[in-house]
């Protein structure tokens, strides 16, 4: 299954991750993925299991280059205010 194979990712990228199926109040199925790591959690949830995965790779991943271009802007100010470039 596809699902199977962005956990399996999850995991190797040491990411501690989990699903439930919990049921709304129109007894439709709602998947609940969650991932967790250094002090990060993502939660998505969606009615499909795979959606659910793959939106919780999407926000991972969103996340990470967010967190890059921050990096990236603070080493620009700190060579700006010394006058060097890392």
């Amino acid at each position: 299954m596809d699902w199977e194979i962005i956990a399996t990712n999850l995991s190797r990228e040491r990411w501690d991750w989990g699903c439930i199926v919990s049921m709304d109040s129109k007894g439709r199925d709602i998947f609940v993925v969650q991932a967790h790591r250094d002090g990060r959690r993502f939660i998505v949830h969606a009615d499909e299991k795979l959606t659910a995965f793959v939106e919780l790779e999407r926000a991972i991943h969103k996340f990470a280059v967010g967190f890059d271009r921050v990096k990236y802007r603070l080493s620009d100010h700190v060579a700006a205010e010394f006058g060097s470039r890392p």
